[in-house]
């Protein structure tokens, strides 16, 4: 009989041990899992930064006078490992200015892709004569992992600079009626009589 009862309580003391160490494993599990979840999380947030380059070169940086038009060829490049969502803007943008990308949302889908699209501007006549600075923004969107973290949107700028040049009006030669030619002539006539008289 005492035999029987130690045997009993060994295997009720073997039983809680086997559903405490499945416990404890499935806790472990839970905390591998999360700490994945995490860092996915994290690489997926860190991506999207820098994200794209931006650069830009003049095609035409003069406007003004009768040629009131810039235009610009705008360089994208990506920098990251993953394809990202790149939409263009301008900063500041100007109500008296007109502003037209050439495409101003494009995806680049891996390190090294480049985009190149034209920026067109046009000034209203009138501008004032200098240089004028403006930027133009990229924000590129990267997805990420797990789907149900938020979307890291990177920000650049790259500067633009537009030159409007002074513009010289030349002047204006009244046209000679005839009462001006005839006192043109008469003028001419006493600068000779004046000279002969000095002369003698």
């Amino acid at each position: 009989m005492l035999k029987t009862c130690v045997v009993d309580i060994c295997r009720k003391h073997s039983r809680r041990g086997k559903k405490g160490d499945e416990k404890a494993m499935k806790l472990k599990l839970l905390m591998v899992g999360v700490l994945s979840i995490v860092l996915i999380s994290s690489f997926a947030a860190t991506t999207a930064n820098p994200g794209v380059s931006l650069s830009s070169n003049p095609i035409d940086d003069s406007a003004g006078g009768t040629d009131n038009t810039a235009i610009y060829s705008i360089h994208a490049e990506l920098e990251v490992d993953v394809s990202e969502h790149v939409k263009l803007s301008i900063d500041p943008s100007s109500p008296d200015w007109l502003y037209a990308f050439s495409e101003d949302e494009f995806d680049l889908e891996s390190p090294g892709d480049t985009k190149a699209v034209t920026l067109y501007m046009q000034l209203p006549h009138g501008t004032p004569a200098g240089n004028y600075i403006i930027k133009v923004n990229s924000n590129a969107t990267a997805p990420t992992l797990p789907p149900w973290v938020p979307s890291e949107t990177a920000f650049t700028q790259c500067p633009v600079t537009v030159n409007v040049p002074v513009v010289v009006t030349p002047a204006q030669v009244p046209a000679l009626t005839p009462a001006g030619i005839l006192a043109l002539v008469g003028l001419l006539a006493v600068v000779a009589v004046c000279g002969i008289k000095r002369k003698n």
